[in-house]
């Protein structure tokens, strides 16, 4: 949506757009017209494995970052999903960590010091992630 320059900031604009989008989605998901489901809830990291993420995140997937830094950081998902499998904070993470380790190039906001140049052409790219309906 953002691009390249997909910032902090933006997450209001985001949630305009791919709130109805996902609304619209989950009435086309239900299993007949007039059905209900009860969404059950994604499981909480605790407060440690927060910390953790949040670390490892500003570490090695902050503005600069690099191949190496980036795979660390995919262990440390890989580590606290087998702890809590299907927590949003790790998919979000996972979102951004596989998406830059895709970036081979820097542009905008995003730097990857290991190709610290834009390529000749933007390539514009789409990334999708397969969440589990958590619905009774």
């Amino acid at each position: 949506m953002h691009g390249a320059n997909r910032l902090a900031s933006n997450s209001l604009l985001e949630a305009a757009a791919f709130g109805r989008r996902t609304g619209r989605a989950a009435a086309q998901a239900r299993r007949a017209p007039g059905a209900t489901s009860t969404p059950v809830p994604a499981a909480d990291l605790t407060p440690g494995a927060l910390a953790r993420l949040r670390r490892t995140m500003s570490a090695e997937a902050g503005v600069v970052r690099h191949a190496a830094g980036l795979g660390r950081a995919l262990t440390v998902l890989d580590e606290l999903e087998t702890a809590t499998p299907g927590a949003l904070p790790l998919v979000a993470a996972r979102l951004i960590v596989e998406s830059a380790l895709a970036r081979r190039e820097s542009r905008g906001g995003h730097w990857r010091s290991d190709f610290p140049n834009p390529a000749a052409e933007a390539r514009h790219t789409r990334l999708r992630a397969r969440i589990p309906v958590l619905a009774g």
